[in-house]
């Protein structure tokens, strides 16, 4: 069963008429306007890192165009293979935020514990899945206990990393406060 067939089948069976009317906003319009955002805010980053001015037309046009080019590209590709890069794309963001969060919370003398244990358990996680998954969705498809291994290792050493630099960034702080 598709996607479409369940929502239509959830629809008519569990919702009603007003419930159909909300789904079709969630399932249809909001990930257009969603799309319509993500768009304009990488041609706004495009336009400001190559010090565009977005007011011509034509240098929008210059910005847009190859980005409309390499999306129509993408949707030529089997979508569950985007969709594993995306999914594993939104675990890295989210590693790499939690470890920006614990620097954060370190440069400003903050307990940075309840950061820092998920950064190292998301980073865990990331690299078990870069050693694990298979090949054509971009792992090095190897056996599950060498990528085990290597995401703890991995996972301990950046960890050991953090915390030292931490340590080395309280004392200094400590300093400054004398």
């Amino acid at each position: 069963m598709n996607p479409a067939t369940i929502v239509n089948i959830i629809c008519k069976s569990w919702l009603g008429g007003i419930g159909a009317i909300i789904a079709v906003i969630g399932v249809v319009v909001c990930p257009i306007t969603s799309g319509d955002t993500a768009f304009r805010s990488l041609r706004l980053m495009f336009a400001d890192a190559l010090k565009f001015d977005q007011k011509p037309i034509r240098n929008r046009l210059l910005v847009s165009v190859p980005i409309f080019i390499i999306a129509f590209i993408i949707c030529n590709v089997n979508f569950s293979v985007i969709w594993t890069y995306v999914g594993i794309g939104n675990q890295v963001l989210a590693a790499v935020s939690l470890w920006a969060c614990s620097v954060y919370f370190v440069t400003v003398g903050k307990k940075h514990w309840i950061v820092s244990i998920p950064a190292a358990f998301l980073t865990y996680i990331c690299i078990c899945y870069f050693m694990i998954a298979p090949n054509p969705n971009g792992g090095l498809d190897l056996p599950p206990i060498f990528g085990y291994i290597t995401g703890a290792v991995v996972a301990i050493a950046v960890f050991s990393a953090f915390i030292f630099y931490a340590g080395k960034a309280k004392n200094k702080l400590s300093s400054n406060n004398i």
